[in-house]
């Protein structure tokens, strides 16, 4: 069944790619307006000798595909300072498959958000969020999946001049 979501996203993912050749589109990018799309997908296929770091001699291996599908999201927030005044957000979608010990396959979820000010009197603001749902690996073929969700903001403030600057944040 997980092949079957892997295969239904990969062909979603390649259509958008394809088939968006038009004017509005350059680059692997859309643009609506201000607002830049950026969808991305990746594969990526490794080999892992011992899966639950067990000690020599008990060792379970297996392949593992990794498909990532996501979208990132880029704008500027005050037309006439582009450069200035920054939105990013980002959404990826890490879809991790097990080829033989199919109860360890998950899918892992981060989102992402940055804004980011340079005002004209050589001050920054920057907030930014990160969050992550995941799971870590069991440490043995009896145990499980440990779930577990990551959230990370941050707020700092900045002055640079051409010489010296400093940030104060928090975390």
């Amino acid at each position: 069944m997980c092949r079957d979501k892997i295969s239904a996203a990969v062909s979603v993912m390649l259509f958008i790619f394809l088939n968006f050749n038009s004017p509005v589109y350059s680059e692997a990018n859309l643009h609506v307006g201000a607002l830049e799309i950026q969808p991305f997908v990746s594969v990526e296929q490794k080999y892992d000798g011992n899966i639950f770091l067990e000690p020599d001699g008990e060792e379970n291996d297996d392949w593992i595909t990794t498909t990532t599908l996501g979208i990132g999201l880029n704008m500027p927030l005050a037309a006439e300072r582009a450069e200035d005044f920054i939105f990013e957000a980002k959404y990826a979608a890490d879809i991790i498959e097990f080829w033989d010990n199919s109860e360890q396959s998950r899918v892992d979820h981060t989102v992402s958000a940055l804004a980011d000010f340079k005002f004209a009197n050589d001050f920054t603001l920057k907030l930014e969020e990160n969050f992550k749902k995941t799971a870590d690996p069991p440490n043995s073929e009896i145990s499980a999946l440990e779930k577990r969700f990551r959230n990370v903001g941050e707020i700092a403030i900045g002055y640079a001049r051409e010489k010296i600057g400093f940030d104060l944040g928090i975390r």
